[in-house]
């Protein structure tokens, strides 16, 4: 979320601080996505256990229906393995490009323009009927002199 306010700071983000995003893309929410995983070999995919500690056989025979006796390999994995690589890959790719570079503004130009209109005796409207944009020359800025 935070790569899509990158146009809203552009020219603002400082090297490190660039550098600082990229590597917590590429460490810390790696290793934390990477962290889910640790559910697997847990108790939490122990069914038995799961449901040893409840009263209402109800709860736990519908458990018994509903789920497998222990956690296995899904869509959901699949999932979370591949944000694990995207993850690395994008503080990867942060690092190897680096902030976004800010284009220098054109100079200001004066510009001539020239245009024709009618006025509308019955209405006393006014339209303009041709407009003509010359492009004319940079401005220079004056130097100011101090007192």
């Amino acid at each position: 979320v935070a790569l899509w306010f990158v146009p809203c700071v552009r020219g603002r983000i400082t090297a490190a601080t660039w550098r600082a995003v990229a590597l917590l893309y590429l460490v810390i929410l790696t290793l934390f996505q990477g962290l889910t995983f640790l559910l697997f070999p847990s108790h939490a995919c122990d069914l038995e256990q799961a449901i040893a500690g409840g009263d209402d056989v109800l709860t736990s025979a519908v458990a018994k229906l509903l789920y497998e006796s222990e956690c296995q390999w899904d869509s959901g994995s699949t999932a979370n393995a591949i944000a694990v690589g995207l993850w690395f890959l994008v503080g990867a790719i942060m690092l190897v490009t680096g902030p976004p570079e800010v284009p220098q503004a054109p100079p200001p130009e004066t510009q001539t323009v020239t245009y024709q209109q009618e006025t509308n005796a019955e209405t006393g409207s006014t339209q303009v009927v041709e407009t003509k944009v010359v492009k004319g020359t940079p401005v220079v800025e004056a130097p100011v002199e101090e007192a």
